[in-house]
């Protein structure tokens, strides 16, 4: 149980299928911002010798990756799974947490550098 706050703000999900549809959904998720990311990886590495302005379309498929990110994982995790869920009270759901900040935080860090002008 949680000792903290045991009257949590949402029941608890038991259900196995509703269980793997969300890990489901979490691994999509992951999936899509790799995919994403690797796109607009290569698409600006392709025109990285060519204009700032070609370079700057080049970025559109990078920053949809660093917003799934911050989706997946301040959205999912941090929000849902922090507020809602109340991880934090479990070493398990800590532990999650700890990770889902260290990547919002990068990816929300590479949003920034990689959605300024050039």
């Amino acid at each position: 149980g949680n000792e903290a706050y045991p009257n949590a703000f949402g029941p608890a999900i038991s259900s196995p299928v509703l269980i793997t549809i969300v890990l489901c959904f979490i691994i999509l998720g992951e999936l899509l911002v790799a995919a994403f990311s690797l796109k607009g990886a290569y698409d600006m590495f392709r025109v990285r010798g060519g204009s700032a302005e070609g370079f700057n379309d080049a970025k559109t498929w990078a920053i949809m990756g660093c917003v799934m990110a911050l989706l997946v994982w301040f959205g999912l995790f941090m929000v849902i799974g922090g507020a809602y869920f109340q991880m934090w009270q479990t070493p398990l759901g800590a532990a999650a947490q700890g990770g889902a900040f260290q990547y919002a935080i990068s990816s929300g860090i590479v949003l920034l550098f990689v959605n300024a002008p050039d």
